[in-house]
């Protein structure tokens, strides 16, 4: 029999896939570029090594897609262009680094997914639990290869995620979304696809 303990780790373990699956795709690819780029050496980097990388966090992207993301965090003093027409590129602004470390937050891009913001998710949807049982269901999630968190703190989705967050496969140990929560999971879905 299932203890309480036993219960608040399984549902903590859902709202860590919830909170990761459910932050809108733009915003997700506009985090990880702008991480991409905070990683690259003077800051700078071509499109397509940036859409590998957003293809390696779980947001993949079509060229014309990273060209029109590229648009957008131009526009928004993120990034400034960099290369050739050939090999456009694009580099990172003081305000874009602000961003991709967390110190600041913009409208329409993503809060890093670190262990703290997690922590804070949780704390809203009232499961008042430690930091560390943030980082040791983290763990247990890897463990299990639904996430893969980065040498610098941030949690990446892996594809089977998803499916778990939403309740279209079922992992022991995982709460199972209620048919009510995997509806409202398909209608976000929807929406974030369709636009």
């Amino acid at each position: 029999m299932k203890t309480f303990a036993d219960r608040l780790t399984e549902h903590l373990r859902l709202v860590i896939l919830r909170c990761l699956t459910e932050t809108p795709v733009d915003e997700a690819r506009r985090f990880w570029a702008l991480h991409a780029l905070w990683q690259a050496p003077g800051r700078t980097a071509n499109l397509s090594l940036i859409q590998d990388e957003l293809t390696a966090a779980g947001c993949p992207v079509t060229r014309d897609q990273m060209r029109t993301l590229a648009g957008w965090l131009t526009e928004q003093n993120l990034c400034t262009p960099a290369g050739t027409d050939a090999v456009p590129g694009l580099r990172l602004t003081q305000r874009g680094l602000e961003v991709s470390v967390g110190t600041v937050e913009t409208f329409g891009v993503a809060p890093p997914p670190t262990a703290d913001w997690l922590h804070a998710r949780a704390l809203a949807l009232c499961l008042e639990v430690p930091r560390s049982a943030v980082v040791d269901a983290i763990t247990w999630l890897f463990a299990e290869k639904l996430v893969s968190p980065t040498a610098d703190g941030l949690v990446r989705l892996l594809p089977r995620a998803a499916d778990v967050a939403a309740g279209r496969d079922v992992v022991d140990g995982i709460k199972v979304p209620s048919p009510s929560e995997m509806m409202g999971a398909a209608a976000r879905s929807a929406r974030a696809t369709l636009g």
